[in-house]
C-alpha cells in the first residue's frame, strides 16, 4: 500500500 505516496500528495496540496 503506497500509503506515503499519499501523505506526500496531501502534503504537497496543502502546502498549496
Amino acid at each position: 500500500v503506497p500509503l506515503k505516496n499519499y501523505v506526500t500528495w496531501v502534503s504537497d496540496k496543502l502546502s498549496e
